[in-house]
């Protein structure tokens, strides 16, 4: 009965959704030899994530047959604990991409130091181009979560719109710590890296905890709300939208500076170095805000 049954599934063709990249365009595929059998039992778990959810396995990737294939470098994001002699950039080669680290490390070489905060220096230096912990490019409906991303040689988290970053450690990375568009930025801490904490067009930021930035902390338009903001090398948060709630101390510029139309309320700022709370602009509303 069984054959009957699923005999007509052989005259389907393949979806346009994962399987042409997966198998169709996969040369591991072409064969049943003891190369390809060998492929297929070792990597086939981290093939067909290439799409869909992403799960963090629990074994490191150390593999030579896995660092030395460039595909399979795409899913480099759900590694634990990788390390390499260089920050080699995790490319998200899909939209709709759930990249849940489950506690685990992206890891470059890039320390950041200085002599307390911000951070002043980092070494080795920024590298030239895009190179990123995870990089989704253009691609939309990225999730990375539950993780840390660290040492990377540029930025630490790259994604394009309607994209989320929650409850990742973000930090000693050679530029932005997580760079984003149209997004939501959520629950995580950014510390120690070389260029702003966060930046982040169009997008919801809330809930973080940003601070010992080359930068600024938080650069972003959109909603900017209930952040922790510390000791950041530039202004703690310079943002044009709903800036409410947030906690801006002893930053080397300004606490918070809204770019009107902006509606600021409800934020605390003090101790920062040039001023603590300041509207640049026509047509903002600000209110109960403290900021002595």
């Amino acid at each position: 009965m069984t054959v009957p049954a699923y005999y007509p599934a052989l005259q389907n063709k393949f979806v346009n959704w994962d399987d042409y990249k997966n198998i169709v365009e996969n040369p591991h595929y072409r064969g049943l030899g003891w190369a390809h059998i060998r492929w297929m039992s070792d990597h086939v778990a981290e093939w067909t994530l290439k799409a869909g959810q992403v799960s963090a396995l629990r074994k490191p990737h150390s593999d030579s047959r896995i660092t030395g294939d460039p595909v399979l470098r795409t899913l480099l994001a759900q590694a634990g604990q990788w390390q390499s002699g260089q920050a080699t950039p995790k490319w998200v080669a899909a939209e709709n991409v759930t990249i849940d680290l489950n506690g685990f490390s992206i890891i470059g070489p890039v320390v950041c130091n200085g002599s307390g905060a911000p951070v002043t220096s980092c070494s080795p230096a920024a590298t030239v181009g895009r190179v990123a912990g995870v990089d989704g490019g253009i691609n939309s409906n990225v999730t990375v979560v539950n993780g840390t991303v660290r040492g990377m040689g540029m930025f630490g988290i790259a994604l394009g719109r309607n994209s989320l970053v929650e409850k990742v450690h973000v930090e000693s990375n050679g530029s932005i710590g997580i760079l984003a568009f149209g997004s939501t930025v959520s629950g995580n801490t950014v510390g120690r890296n070389f260029g702003a904490g966060i930046s982040c067009d169009s997008c919801t930021v809330s809930g973080n905890t940003v601070r010992d930035n080359g930068f600024q902390g938080i650069l972003a338009s959109g909603t900017v709300s209930g952040n922790t903001v510390v000791e950041n090398g530039n202004d703690g948060i310079n943002a044009q939208g709903t800036v409410s709630g947030n906690t801006s101390f002893t930053n080397s510029g300004r606490g918070i500076i809204a770019f009107c139309p902006s509606s600021v309320v409800g934020n605390t700022a003090a101790f920062n170095i040039q001023t603590n709370l300041v509207t640049s602009g026509p047509g903002c509303a600000a209110a109960n805000n403290a900021a002595p």
